[in-house]
Order: C-alpha cells, then structure tokens, then sequence
C-alpha cells in the first residue's frame, strides 16, 4: 500500500538465485495512477518464477512528490508475508540517493542535476529471502 500524488511507472525486481544481479530483463513495470489516499500496488510474477529477493524502484517522473509506503506484503498460493511501518527496515535498505523515514514510511525524492533520482529499496539479504523461503516451500 502507498500514498503516490502523481501519475508514475514503479518497477519491481527480482532475482531467482542470490549470486545473480538484478537485470532489467527480471523485472516488472506497472503503471501508478495518482491518487490523495492510499492505494494498493500489485506486482504480479510471472508463471513458474520463484524469487530468492526483490528491489523496489519507485517512480521515475520528475514531477513526482514524496510518497509514502505504508505496508509491503507477498502472497504465493495463499501464504503471506506482511511487513509495516518501521519493520520494512528489518528486510529493505535504500539505496544511494534514496531516503526513506522507515517510522513514517516517507520516501523523499533527491535531485541530482535537476533530475529526480529513482527512490530504490534494496533487499537486506538475510531478513528478506528468509521470509520469502517460508512462503514458497
């Protein structure tokens, strides 16, 4: 669930084992409406892929504002993992030039060169793959 003012394009990655990068062609784009409440975002895997981590990338308009992460939640056939509020910092670290107030789940936006730089939240490896091992087996 996220609080996003302006229309955007977020990106979720995956990897399938923990000695791959993160690529472009493992990943998946979705298109974000802006809304002034809360809306739920949904990243649908595709068939027979089973991640070992995600990276969250959120946004890349530069008219985009600051948004807000309220809950973070994975689903496989009926098993689920939730995470909120300050908790999310046990399982993503943001990246260089993000900044996240895990307490409030604000992600603000840096400029660089008049440019907004991509928010990214990057997996802590432990925490998160641990969570997802529980819901795939």
């Amino acid at each position: 669930d996220v609080l996003v003012n302006k229309d955007d394009n977020f990106q979720l990655y995956y990897i399938e084992t923990n000695d791959e990068p993160f690529t472009e062609e493992k990943s998946i784009w979705i298109e974000v409406k802006g809304k002034d409440a809360s809306q739920k975002l949904t990243f649908t895997l595709p068939k027979d892929v089973v991640p070992a981590l995600i990276r969250l990338d959120f946004g890349v308009s530069d008219k985009q504002q600051d948004i807000k992460l309220l809950d973070f939640e994975m689903d496989y056939f009926g098993k689920t993992f939730k995470s909120k509020g300050s908790m999310m910092a046990n399982y993503f670290r943001p990246l260089e030039g993000t900044n996240i107030d895990f307490s409030t789940g604000t992600i603000k936006a840096n400029m660089k060169n008049g440019k907004r730089v991509e928010p990214v939240l990057y997996p802590h490896e432990i925490p998160l793959g641990d969570e997802i091992s529980k819901i795939v087996k």
